[in-house]
């Protein structure tokens, strides 16, 4: 209760001590126990207000929202994980969030509010599958099969993945976290938040009737979004 009245101040934050920035990646996480706490619906839509807003033409989500022109140029001076202005898990907030919430409360407008933000995320992750491979199959001669495989699975670009997780660490200079987790993890990561978007955008359509849109939701819909798990358990080849 305490880290929650400490980073809900103007917008739900990363942490009281350094950052104080509105980290999707942070609040998709938290957002069900804030929402089992205290009545937030008020406050996180008034944020999903802001990070719609800041939803990029595109459809890209950034990773935190309020995005001022300083945070876009610092994006586009930096590489690495420095580089991110979209990730997965991070920009996914824009589905998990409202969802939570309407779960947790029942309130219609959440979905409504914040449907056509995941549909733009969910086309723009479309896109980027069916024009990139990772990097790991650069110069590699893929089947017909393999190249529609991977063709479903947002996998590429910098992710920010399984963040820091220890596992990734071992025999390795812990000061090298930073960089190692994500590039260890991002390509795997990336496709199953992709997948679980997938299922709340069909859920998040039934809810508000819209059977055609749950259904393209699955293709990947919802059949999609099964065989995309697929893609994702094989997703080495």
């Amino acid at each position: 209760m305490w880290s929650q009245r400490a980073n809900f101040l103007s917008v739900p934050t990363d942490c009281p001590q350094r950052e104080r920035a509105g980290w999707t990646g942070d609040l998709q996480a938290f957002v069900g126990a804030a929402a089992d706490n205290a009545q937030v619906v008020p406050f996180v839509s008034r944020w999903l207000e802001n990070l719609r807003a800041d939803q990029l033409e595109d459809g890209r989500v950034p990773i935190f929202s309020p995005r001022s022109p300083f945070d876009a140029e610092a994006a586009q001076a930096a590489t690495g994980v420095g580089s991110i202005v979209a990730a997965a898990g991070w920009s996914d907030a824009i589905a998990s969030v409202p969802w939570t919430l309407y779960r947790r409360s029942g309130d219609r407008r959440l979905v409504e509010d914040n449907f056509g933000a995941v549909r733009r995320w969910i086309e723009f992750q479309r896109t980027t599958a069916a024009a990139e491979l990772p990097a790991r199959l650069s110069g590699v001669e893929l089947t017909a099969a393999q190249r529609r495989n991977q063709s479903l699975l947002y996998n590429t670009g910098e992710q920010f993945g399984d963040w820091l997780t220890p596992s990734t660490m071992e025999g390795r200079p812990t000061h090298d976290a930073i960089g190692i987790a994500p590039a260890l993890t991002g390509e795997y990561i990336a496709p199953m938040f992709q997948a679980r978007t997938l299922t709340l955008a069909a859920s998040m359509a039934t809810v508000l009737g819209r059977e055609a849109d749950a259904a393209q939701a699955g293709h990947p819909g919802r059949r999609g979004a099964c065989r995309l798990r697929e893609r994702v358990r094989g997703c080495r080849g």
